[in-house]
């Protein structure tokens, strides 16, 4: 491949850029030739490496898809160390070990339709029990029920809780 490049202009003392007006006109088609050559070439090259780029393809898919999960700070902490042992990013290390088979996986018991039911009915009595908690609260400030009556009001709305508690823990 030719690096070079064609001048412009050879200068000479005469004032003629390349000495006689013969020589002159017959180096200028030279130069024009030469010129022709090199943007040939450079030419070629660059479709050449266009056309690698083109037609070289990643052999891998496109990571396209965003898979994101939280942690503790100490399950974290453990998470960073085992990366930073491994030399790669997060998100190497996280795709190796599952798409290698690396973990072991403990599947969740799946709760019973009846269970699912009763937490759903419990979390919006829980809702209740919150209000309810809140105007005791609001009204023992203002004065409007006594102290005797208000640790009354909360102790049956924690006991109203902890049997809630207890009939989800024992329903499978």
């Amino acid at each position: 491949m030719f690096t070079g490049y064609a001048p412009k202009h050879m200068l000479c003392a005469k004032g003629c850029p390349f000495g006689t007006p013969a020589r002159c006109a017959e180096l200028h088609w030279v130069r024009s030739f030469i010129t022709g050559l090199v943007l040939s070439e450079l030419l070629t090259t660059m479709t050449e490496k266009a056309k690698k780029k083109r037609t070289e393809k990643p052999t891998t898919a496109k990571l396209t898809r965003l898979v994101s999960f939280r942690l503790a700070e100490s399950d974290h902490a453990a998470y960073l160390q085992k990366v930073e042992a491994s030399g790669r990013k997060p998100s190497a290390f996280f795709r190796e070990c599952v798409l290698t088979n690396k973990t072991q996986v403990i599947a969740r018991h799946k709760a019973s339709v009846e269970k699912e039911r009763l937490i759903f009915i419990f979390n919006k009595t829980s809702n209740n029990l919150n209000q309810l908690a809140y105007r005791a609260n609001a009204e023992y400030r203002a004065g409007i029920i006594s102290g005797s009556t208000y640790t009354r009001i909360l102790d049956a709305l924690e006991t109203l809780a902890h049997e809630m508690k207890d009939v989800i823990r024992n329903a499978d």
